[in-house]
């Protein structure tokens, strides 16, 4: 059987889990291995299309020919797979628990035998761990003229519904374009072996070559027109939301020029009522000039009144000091009033033989007294008397020579 890409979407189509449908179709696969890169692309198509069950088909598919071609020193597959089997694992990974651990064992036999690069080995197991933590790759998006629409745009619960038309209509151009570029592939290659070469084989098998060529052709037709199609529906819908979000954007713009006008109105009534409020002021107040005229405050400026007059600062006078003004010291000391005793009493009284009658009288009312003992009463008077009068002097000189005040 010939090969072309219906074949092998035919065959991959028919890919059962058996062990014997997958080795016979791993074998057909790698006899036209010059077109391991188109089988791979197409491949992944399929892989894009499936279920759960038949991507686990594929993956065994794919494990098949690239061991066997290892085995065989043949690279042209384990070439064509690494640049699209991580995307295919993380697509196959997305399954039931039973289907999980099957993949697994695949991806651990690859790098027990290192049939693909620590690169896209290391790959594989990013995006097989980014499904078992629920995190989005790079793979949700696809490439659309250059650009990239996706991340999380999976037309989930996530997507705003005014996109929710856009993520479909992008979807659906994904897998026309892979569609159409592996088909727009394989009609340029069969055109180019089929019209271009000088090498012309016989009438007959040249009609079937043709007619093989024309059915490549209405095929990659068909799929560029659908590409077209789904481009067409993309474009409508952004262009849909481009329209709806130039005329929000012009409401949007509406909107601030109504409130800076509503900003400016209020700020000139706020002036306004601030200005007559300093009006009624000045009036309540009688505020004039010194003309005796009426002075509008609120339309001066602070330029235009006087600079009140203000007393300079200055320091008090000092006090001279005067070193023949120091403080005397004077005996107005106060006066304590103690009890007298008796010898004080004695020699208060004049001419001492009466104060001494008075108080040998006050004594024991005694009539006389001795000679001797008056003038002993008499001494010890004047003693006491003494000794009183030089107390009173030393005094202030005591309380002086230590600092401290003794009462």
């Amino acid at each position: 059987m010939s090969y072309s890409d219906e074949t092998v979407l035919s065959k991959l189509s028919a890919l059962n889990e058996t062990q014997e449908g997958i080795v016979s179709i791993a074998q057909w696969v790698m006899f036209h291995r010059r077109y391991a890169k188109q089988t791979a692309e197409l491949w992944l198509q399929r892989m894009r299309e499936s279920a759960a069950q038949r991507r686990l088909n594929l993956i065994y598919l794919a494990n098949e020919v690239v061991q066997q071609s290892k085995a065989r020193r043949k690279e042209e597959f384990v070439e064509a797979f690494s640049p699209i089997i991580a995307e295919a694992t993380e697509l196959a990974y997305q399954a039931p628990p039973d289907v999980q651990q099957k993949v697994k064992r695949v991806v651990q036999v690859w790098r027990q035998r290192q049939i693909f690069d620590p690169a896209t080995l290391d790959s594989i197991d990013a995006r097989v761990e980014a499904v078992e933590k629920g995190k989005p790759t790079s793979s949700t998006g696809r490439r659309i003229g250059g650009g990239i629409i996706g991340g999380g745009l999976s037309g989930g619960g996530g997507v705003p519904q005014e996109l929710s038309k856009l993520v479909a209509a992008h979807q659906a151009l994904s897998g026309k374009l892979s569609a159409s570029t592996i088909s727009l592939g394989s009609c340029n290659m069969e055109y180019t072996k089929h019209m271009e070469s000088n090498n012309i084989p016989a009438p007959p098998v040249y009609a079937a070559r043709l007619s093989q060529l024309l059915k490549t052709l209405d095929t990659a037709h068909t799929a560029v027109q659908d590409a077209i199609t789904a481009r067409s529906e993309l474009v409508k819908n952004l262009e849909l939301l481009l329209g709806t979000n130039k005329s929000a954007l012009a409401a949007e713009q509406q909107q601030l020029q109504d409130i800076i006008n509503k900003r400016q109105k209020t700020d000139a009534m706020k002036r306004d009522v601030e200005n007559r409020i300093l009006s009624g002021l000045d009036h309540a107040n009688g505020s004039t000039g010194r003309d005796g005229q009426s002075v509008d405050v609120a339309s001066k400026t602070p330029e235009d009144f006087d600079r009140p007059v203000v007393e300079a600062l200055t320091p008090p006078p000092n006090d001279t000091y005067d070193a023949g003004s120091s403080i005397t010291a004077t005996n107005d000391y106060p006066q304590y009033t103690q009890v007298p005793d008796l010898f004080s009493t004695l020699s208060a009284l004049n001419g001492g033989s009466v104060a001494k009658r008075e108080v040998v009288d006050e004594m024991g009312g005694m009539d006389e007294l001795d000679s001797d003992v008056a003038e002993m009463l008499r001494q010890e008077a004047e003693g006491n008397q003494h000794q009183r009068k030089r107390a009173k002097l030393e005094l202030p000189i005591a309380a002086e020579e230590d600092g401290e005040y003794h009462p």
